[in-house]
């Protein structure tokens, strides 16, 4: 028997490759995909609407580049699953919706609210989460982004039991991803999310082999993860250079200004275009043609400012 998953996620990079992975698994049956309505709009009945493709869809149109693959709305309708937009998750429409479903599994990778717990409740195998970070560390909705901010070199993805608490289930797997230096931050989303769809497919597996484990996370104290205020943005030349070129071009995707602050001077960071580890420099901060060198603790950075 195939096991019967709802897949909750959002149209971003991370809810991709977890729910490619459950569709092309001739053990899984993906039942339904849930997405939040946009915007926040609420529905006439505040509960759910299912969301058909349009008359002329196309299924064959050929890929040109990264950024034209499909959502996973796209994806489920290519699949021929149904999909719905939820406005209310605590609304009876809503659970009626998926309890009609009848869903063993539950499945979540970025999705914007916490779900209540008739919901959690719902499935008869389990209902999990993926997180891009290694918890217990990074809680929060903005991982990745502390990640790059505190200038770590690995990010992580740890696949969950869900509960009424935010990230503070038991874990069931989870694995380091290591950043290259300089990747972008929905790069660095897309391998956090094909590693956890290796572990999501596993946890599958050991459901329907009766093998599945977890266990709770340790209590530590560790960094969390809240969504960044513009103070969050400023990067001071106390940093190290690979630091400053890193968060840079990680969070560049942000459409948020960085600025770089030394001393009583602020700088918007238009570009971060390369890093040494150890340049000596005798001066904080120095224009060469339309580029600038900064000196961090350790190294230099190189980088396109305008004064603010």
């Amino acid at each position: 028997m195939r096991l019967r998953v709802v897949y909750f996620g959002m149209e971003g990079v991370f809810s991709r490759p977890p729910l490619a992975a459950l569709i092309a698994r001739d053990s899984v049956q993906v039942v339904g995909v849930v997405v939040p309505r946009p915007g926040g709009m609420t529905m006439p009945d505040s509960g759910t609407a299912r969301i058909d493709p349009p008359a002329r869809y196309v299924t064959d149109i050929p890929l040109q580049k990264a950024a034209s693959e499909r959502n996973i709305i796209g994806l489920a309708w290519d699949a021929g699953i149904p999909v719905f937009e939820v406005a209310v998750l605590s609304h009876p429409h809503t659970l009626a919706m998926l309890s009609s479903l009848a869903p063993e599994v539950i499945c979540v990778a970025c999705f914007p609210k916490l779900l209540p717990r008739p919901i959690i409740q719902l499935p008869t195998r389990a209902a999990l989460n993926l997180h891009p970070a290694l918890l217990p560390a990074y809680r929060g909705p903005a991982p990745l982004f502390w990640i790059f901010h505190d200038g770590l070199e690995n990010a992580g993805i740890t696949l969950h039991q869900l509960g009424t608490r935010a990230d503070r289930g038991d874990i069931v797997a989870q694995t380091a991803v290591a950043l290259p230096a300089g990747i972008g931050y929905s790069a660095a989303e897309r391998m956090c999310a094909e590693e956890g769809a290796r572990l999501l497919v596993g946890a599958l597996d050991d459901i329907r082999a009766g093998t599945f484990t977890h266990a709770p996370q340790p209590a530590a104290d560790t960094p969390l993860a809240p969504q960044p205020t513009d103070a969050d943005f400023i990067l001071t030349p106390d940093w190290s250079a690979r630091r400053a070129f890193n968060f840079i071009r990680g969070v560049a995707e942000w459409d948020r200004e960085i600025v770089l602050q030394i001393g009583g001077e602020r700088y918007a960071v238009r570009r971060a275009i390369a890093y040494a580890d150890s340049e000596p420099r005798q001066v904080p901060l120095e224009q060469m043609g339309g580029e600038w060198k900064v000196r961090c603790s350790p190294g230099t950075l190189r980088c396109t400012l305008s004064r603010l």
